[in-house]
């Protein structure tokens, strides 16, 4: 059974195991990203607008549909230092 939930979320896209994961800075929780209409990078803080979903896995999947706004880096990235 699939749950569909839409809305706005803000956070940092990040690369996961599978392609993209999105983290989201209210509730801390993942997301895979499903690929949709919108260019996301891994670093990027953004604010998207799309439809929260489980798969029959149970795992936490984000379809964004917009960018509403880009928000610059994420905060949690930190420079490599050599």
């Amino acid at each position: 059974m699939t749950l569909r939930h839409r809305g706005l979320v803000t956070g940092c896209v990040q690369t996961g195991n599978d392609g993209l994961s999105f983290v989201d800075d209210k509730k801390h929780q993942t997301y895979s990203l499903i690929s949709g209409s919108t260019d996301l990078k891994p670093g990027e803080r953004v604010e998207l607008k799309g439809n929260k979903s489980k798969d029959n896995a149970g795992t936490e999947t984000f379809r964004a549909s917009k960018i509403v706004k880009n928000l610059g880096n994420c905060s949690m990235q930190s420079a490599v230092k050599r």
